[in-house]
């Protein structure tokens, strides 16, 4: 019995040295989860940064990605494998036969 009270005092202790800092700092958060901060790049004096990216953008849209291949038909896929499976049980059989 001792043991639990030790053990349920050592976490409210915890639970409190992690929340009271928390929420001092951000008035909402109970757990030290928030995401970080981030901020934007700097960008350069004469403003280049738009303007590479318009650049960007318009090879892009001349240089369209080429279609992808069609899948194959799952039916076709799973008969050739069961053929293979076939020849080779023929095969094995065939050197069985002959070492016999």
């Amino acid at each position: 019995m001792k043991n639990h009270r030790k053990i349920i005092c050592i976490l409210v202790v915890l639970g409190i040295a992690v929340a009271v800092p928390c929420l001092i700092h951000n008035k909402t958060c109970i757990l030290p989860l928030a995401p970080a901060k981030a901020f934007a790049g700097d960008k350069n004096k004469n403003g280049s940064d738009a303007g590479e990216q318009e650049k960007k953008d318009k090879t892009k849209k001349e240089n369209p990605c080429p279609p992808c291949p069609e899948c194959p038909d799952p039916a076709k896929v799973v008969l050739r494998g069961l053929e293979e499976k076939r020849n080779m049980i023929e095969k094995k059989s065939k050197e069985l036969a002959l070492q016999k």
